[in-house]
C-alpha cells in the first residue's frame, strides 16, 4: 500500500485501506460491468494489437515515401502511440482508438491529409475514410479492419523518429504550431495521468465505472459541453491521489461526494503547473482573461498545462452537476445498505426526455449525395454555442443539448420523412436540445418563449449550410416519436 508518497498537489485526505464491505461493493461493480458487455474479450484485444501494427508499418512506409520524394537519402522513421481511453486501458467494447501519428520535421500536415490520406485509401480493410482538417484538433477517422481510428497528426522538429523516443520530454516541443502541441499532448496527458496515480489498477476499475456511468447517464461528450474521457480521467485521478490506499468502489463514491459538491471554478489539478522556459501559454485565471471563464476547471498535467474542460457552460454545468448529485446518493445508500438495487439505478438510463417537456430540434438534412456525416460534426461542435445563446433568452433558465445526434432517415423509404414532409431530403440527422423554464418568475410563465432570432442567428453563423440546418420546436410527443423511430 502506498502510506506515505504524495502523488499530487496536496497530501492525501484519508490513508485508510478498504474494509472488507467496500471490497465486497468492488466486485459487484466489476462483475455488474463484465455481464453488462463493457469489457471486449481478448480476441477483439488482440485485433486491436495487430491493426495497430500494421498502421504503425503504415506510416513508417508513409515517411519513407515523402523522404525519397524530398531527395532525402534515408527515411526519418515515424510511429504510430495510443492515448484516450484505449491508451488507459479502460475503452468499451468497440470504442474508436484515439491515435497519434509521430513524424519527422521534412514532413508535413499537408503530407499527411494528402499523401496518407492517398495510401490509407488504397489499402485492403480501410473503409468509412474521412479528413478533418479544419477541427480544432485535426484528424483522419477511419475503420481498419473494423477497428474505428481517430488518427492525429505531429511532425516534430528533429530529422529522425526513433523506437524510443519519449514524449514526455519537454524538448520535443521546441518548435511546434499549437495544433501539433495539442496533438501530442493528448498522448502526454494520458502517460502523466498513468505516472500520478498510486494504483493504476485500481484508477482503471474506477475511472471503467465512472465512465460507463456518464455514457448511461448521457453526461458524456466534450463537443457539447459535458465532461469528456480525459476530464473524467482527470477527476477520478485526483481521487485516487486524496485516497491512495482505497479501493474501486470507494474512489467511486468519493468521486461522486468530490463533484457534487465542489467549489467551481476552483480548479481540479493533479500536478503543479509547470512554467518552461519554452514560454508557451498555460492554464492562467490570473493573467489570462478567458481562463477566468471556465466555469468548472479540470486542468491537464502535461506541459503546456490546458482545461480539459473548457467547453462546458451554464446548462451542462447544471445538468453534470445533478447527475453527480444523484448518482452520490445512490452510492451511499449502497454503503449504508439501503438500496439493493443500487447498481440498476446507478447505471440506469438517462432521463432527460422523461423529465423536460420542451425541446428544440436541430436537423440536418441532404438533399445531394454528400456526406452527412461531416455536416453532423460541424454542427455538433457549434451546438454549444446555440445552446449559450438561448441560456440569454428572457424565459430561459437553461438549454441542455443531449449528445448524441439521432439518424431519422437515409435513402430508403421512412416513416418520418413521409409523415413530416421531408420527402425532398435523401438523409435527415437530429440533435436535441432542453429547455428548462425552472428559474422563471411566475409571472413569465404565460409568455410566449420567442427564440427564432437565436435559431435564425445561429443557422447564419453555420458556413455554407444554407439550406441544410432547421431548427424547429416540437412537442414532446412528437420528439418522442423521432427517437423511437430513429435508426439505431
Amino acid at each position: 500500500m502506498n502510506s506515505h508518497k504524495q502523488f499530487g498537489v496536496t497530501d492525501p485526505i484519508s490513508l485508510d485501506t478498504p474494509t472488507e464491505q467496500e471490497i465486497l461493493l468492488s466486485a459487484e461493480i466489476d462483475d455488474y460491468l463484465h455481464k453488462s458487455g463493457f469489457f471486449e474479450d481478448d480476441e477483439s484485444a488482440i485485433q486491436r494489437e495487430k491493426v495497430l501494427g500494421k498502421l504503425d508499418l503504415l506510416v513508417k512506409q508513409f515517411v519513407s515515401q515523402v523522404c525519397k520524394e524530398l531527395g532525402l537519402d534515408k527515411s526519418g522513421g515515424g510511429k504510430i502511440f495510443t492515448f484516450g481511453s484505449y491508451r488507459l486501458g479502460v475503452h468499451a467494447k468497440g470504442a474508436d482508438i484515439d491515435a497519434l501519428c509521430v513524424v519527422p520535421k521534412q514532413v508535413t500536415r499537408k503530407h499527411f491529409f494528402n499523401d496518407f490520406f492517398a495510401l490509407l485509401s488504397s489499402q485492403a480493410g480501410v473503409t468509412n475514410l474521412l479528413k478533418i482538417e479544419d477541427a480544432y484538433v485535426p484528424l483522419i477517422k477511419f475503420e481498419y479492419f473494423n477497428i474505428p481510428i481517430d488518427l492525429t497528426f505531429t511532425s516534430l522538429q528533429i530529422n529522425c523518429i526513433n523506437e524510443d523516443i519519449n514524449l514526455l520530454d519537454n524538448n520535443i516541443l521546441k518548435g511546434m504550431d499549437d495544433k501539433c502541441i495539442i496533438s501530442v499532448n493528448g498522448n502526454r496527458v494520458t502517460d502523466e495521468i498513468l505516472n500520478l496515480v498510486p494504483d493504476t489498477k485500481v484508477f482503471h476499475k474506477a475511472l471503467r465505472c465512472i465512465k460507463y456511468w456518464a455514457q448511461k447517464k448521457k453526461v458524456y461528450g466534450h463537443a457539447y459541453g459535458y465532461f469528456g474521457g480525459v476530464a473524467y480521467a482527470l477527476s477520478v485521478a485526483k481521487v485516487c491521489q486524496l485516497f491512495p490506499n482505497a479501493c474501486s468502489f470507494t474512489i467511486v463514491n468519493k468521486f461522486f461526494k468530490m463533484l457534487s459538491k465542489f467549489k467551481w471554478p476552483n480548479p481540479i489539478i493533479i500536478k503543479k503547473i509547470e512554467q518552461n522556459e519554452l514560454g508557451f501559454r498555460v492554464w492562467d485565471p490570473n493573467n489570462n482573461l478567458a481562463d477566468k471563464f471556465h466555469r468548472m476547471p479540470v486542468i491537464t498535467p502535461a506541459y503546456p498545462a490546458m482545461c480539459s474542460t473548457h467547453n462546458v457552460f451554464l446548462s451542462t454545468q447544471y445538468w453534470l452537476t445533478r447527475e453527480f448529485t444523484k448518482a452520490y446518493k445512490v452510492i451511499n445508500e449502497a454503503l449504508e445498505n439501503k438500496n439493493l438495487n443500487w447498481k440498476e439505478e446507478l447505471f440506469s438510463p438517462s432521463d432527460f426526455f422523461l423529465v423536460h417537456k420542451s425541446f428544440l430540434s436541430v436537423f440536418v438534412l441532404t438533399k445531394e449525395d454528400e456526406n452527412i456525416d461531416k455536416l453532423v460534426g460541424y454542427v455538433e461542435s457549434r451546438l454549444r454555442i446555440l445552446c449559450a445563446k438561448l441560456e440569454e433568452v428572457e424565459s430561459i433558465t437553461y438549454a441542455i443539448p443531449f449528445p448524441k445526434c439521432f439518424n431519422i432517415f437515409d435513402e430508403e423509404e421512412s416513416f418520418l420523412r413521409n409523415k413530416y414532409n421531408l420527402q425532398v431530403y435523401k438523409k435527415g440527422r437530429v440533435f436535441f436540445i432542453a429547455l428548462d423554464f425552472t428559474g422563471v418568475k411566475m409571472m413569465l410563465h404565460n409568455k410566449k418563449v420567442v427564440v427564432g432570432p437565436v435559431a435564425d442567428e445561429f443557422i447564419g453563423s453555420l458556413v455554407e449550410m444554407e439550406g441544410k440546418v432547421f431548427i424547429k420546436s416540437y412537442p414532446k410527443n412528437v420528439v418522442n416519436e423521432f427517437i423511437r423511430n430513429s435508426k439505431k
